[in-house]
């Protein structure tokens, strides 16, 4: 068995992940049930939002080797706050006229909650 301190930082980037996306499947009911909806597609990002009743999450992923801006427009008939939060980072992500503009690493992703 290895313990944190001999894990290499890929290891650990890796553990972190799945530790988070556990965290959101387990505190948020549409993570687990929700229907999916594609809020954007194309060669490099896919983005979709899960809802279950009122809950929802939304998951944002960069495929492609560059950083990505990507803007999305929500469905109207949700009743989205004025940010939702970063799962991984925690940090509010303001929205602007019901768009979400959110910035994704190379191969990266982001999983975002009300």
């Amino acid at each position: 068995m290895r313990f944190d301190w001999e894990l290499m930082p890929e290891e650990t980037k890796t553990i972190n992940f799945f530790t988070t996306a556990a965290r959101v499947r387990k505190e948020h009911a549409a993570a687990r049930y929700g229907k999916n909806y594609v809020l954007a597609l194309d060669k490099d990002t896919y983005v979709y939002l899960k809802q279950y009743f009122e809950d929802f999450v939304i998951v944002a992923m960069n495929l492609s080797d560059k950083v990505k801006d990507v803007q999305v427009e929500l469905p109207g008939y949700l009743q989205f706050k004025k940010s939702l939060r970063d799962e991984f980072s925690l940090k509010k992500i303001p929205l602007k006229n019901g768009r979400l503009n959110i910035k994704i690493q190379p191969a990266g992703c982001a999983i975002l909650a009300g």
